[in-house]
């Protein structure tokens, strides 16, 4: 599904484990609820996509558009977050443990109950 095109799309509560998006075009889909663990998603427009309770464990995002994304509640634990872009994104109750997060932008985002135990931060700090 490389160079996928998948805007505005409703694909709530699928399960996508190890599914290829690199580059896919992803902003305003709904993908709440699915389960996308080994997923590579780099580079992925998801700007504005509900991704609220989804699961992403060990997933590539590398260089993913999330800006302004719906993420509450959702598990990327373990997945390479590296220079993503997160302004704007909602994190709250999200789980971050042990995700690359260096060189991501987190400016505005919302991050209340967000943990990110182990994670490689944005400044190079271990999160807590």
């Amino acid at each position: 599904m490389q160079f996928s095109r998948l805007t505005n799309a409703n694909v709530a509560d699928a399960q996508m484990t190890l599914v290829d998006l690199e580059d896919a075009r992803l902003a305003r889909t709904d993908l709440s609820g699915s389960t996308m663990d080994g997923a590579n998603l780099q580079r992925a427009n998801l700007r504005d996509a509900n991704l609220s309770a989804t699961t992403i464990k060990e997933a590539l995002l590398a260089g993913a558009e999330m800006r302004g994304a719906n993420l509450v509640g959702a598990v990327l634990v373990r997945s390479d977050l590296y220079d993503v872009d997160l302004r704007d994104a909602d994190l709250t109750n999200a789980d971050l443990s042990e995700t690359r997060l260096t060189s991501a932008v987190l400016s505005g985002a919302m991050t209340e109950g967000t943990k990110f135990t182990n994670a490689a931060m944005p400044d190079g700090t271990s999160g807590k």
